[in-house]
């Protein structure tokens, strides 16, 4: 076979394995301890929240809450943990974002990378688990659950992606009027 049957073939064993309620049982291991892990970091996360009371931060809470109680269903009835394990490359977002705030001394990202790294790491999961699961046939408790939780992980992307472009816009708004008061201030010296 060529590369495009390799691939064709992966892609169909991929959409498979996530559309089986319970995984494999090869896979059972490594995705109970993918979904405890992330459940932990969710729980450490709304703590966080919690406790910073910060502005936005109750969205955030909400997110990590519901993921939460989302992992905890599944973890207790083996479902959907592959799912749920996918959506959980948005964690790896975040640590791009948090890496990147501590080299550049607190700073979020912006431009072509930040973009990119929220469309590979956060959307394309949470899109693709959508379009996976929605045309499901079988609506468990379970299922509905899923689909709740990957729909309210979409609704947060979009608060995110307005966030990153609210910020991109006042950076490019700050930097006019620093470069703007630059050259008055040449010219007033002059």
């Amino acid at each position: 076979p060529d590369a495009g049957e390799r691939a064709a073939a992966a892609l169909s064993r991929l959409v498979t394995t996530l559309l089986r309620p319970t995984p494999a049982p090869e896979l059972l291991g490594a995705t109970r301890t993918a979904v405890g892990v992330a459940a932990g970091v969710s729980a450490a996360r709304a703590w966080e929240c919690a406790r910073r009371r910060a502005r936005g931060t109750a969205l955030e809470a909400a997110v990590h809450s519901v993921f939460l109680i989302c992992a905890a269903i599944a973890l207790y009835y083996d479902v959907w943990l592959a799912p749920l394990a996918l959506s959980q490359l948005s964690e790896a977002h975040s640590c791009v974002v948090h890496l990147h705030k501590l080299v550049r001394g607190g700073a979020s990202p912006s431009g072509l990378t930040a973009w990119l790294a929220f469309a590979l790491l956060r959307a394309a999961p949470h899109v693709s688990l959508l379009a996976l699961l929605a045309p499901a046939a079988a609506r468990s408790h379970a299922t509905w659950a899923a689909l709740t939780f990957v729909a309210f992980q979409l609704f947060y992307d979009g608060a995110l992606a307005l966030a990153m472009a609210h910020r991109a816009l006042l950076a490019s708004r700050v930097a006019h009027l620093a470069a703007l008061t630059e050259g008055n201030h040449r010219t007033k010296a002059n």
